[in-house]
């Protein structure tokens, strides 16, 4: 079973538009951008759902320099979260692990009534998959975009969870994280 959790408040129109601006960007576009008239945000996306299971885009993370982490495209659950450095059981995955002393803008949530897990005074989460995967780790805020460097989607202050624990097929995977399309609902 998931918890429902979802801290990947972006602020953008809606998890479907988010989803189906990546599909067309795919089609129409050599890497993601913004219509500025639409106010539709776009991403490439990559992979191979016969070879890997998945497909995944990327999210640019932090300021001012920003860093690359690599997401499946999920439409089953809401999370969104990657692993960070500091993780005690993280894979090797596509890029490295999210270093959040290198943002200036990253803060990480301290634990108050609303947070359902409490991890060393931070807000946490745990999920788990009806497969038997699992993640978890603290919720954090920073500056995310939409897509890869090429992008040019504005960042939104989001709030994001860094993994400090993955099993089974979150250790395995190439991609660093997941991005959650699914409704949502907000705990800690």
């Amino acid at each position: 079973t998931t918890t429902p959790l979802l801290r990947c408040n972006m602020e953008f129109p809606t998890a479907r538009w988010v989803l189906l601006a990546a599909w067309l960007s795919v089609a129409r576009t050599t890497h993601g951008s913004l219509d500025p008239v639409r106010k539709v945000e776009s991403a490439r996306l990559f992979g191979n759902i016969n070879k890997y299971a998945y497909y995944y885009t990327d999210l640019m993370v932090g300021s001012p320099t920003q860093q690359t982490v690599s997401v499946i495209v999920d439409t089953g659950s809401s999370l969104c979260a990657f692993p960070c450095v500091g993780c005690g059981h993280c894979g090797q995955h596509i890029d490295p692990l999210f270093n959040m002393k290198a943002s200036q803008t990253a803060r990480t949530q301290p634990c108050d009534l609303s947070c359902s897990r409490c991890q060393d005074g931070n807000c946490g989460y745990i999920n788990s998959y009806t497969e038997g995967s699992s993640i978890s780790g603290i919720w954090f805020k920073d500056y995310v975009h939409l897509g890869g460097a090429l992008n040019k989607n504005p960042p939104v202050l989001a709030s994001v969870g860094c993994h400090l624990d993955e099993q089974k097929l979150f250790y395995t995977q190439k991609v660093n994280g997941i991005m959650g399309l699914a409704p949502n609902t907000i705990e800690g």
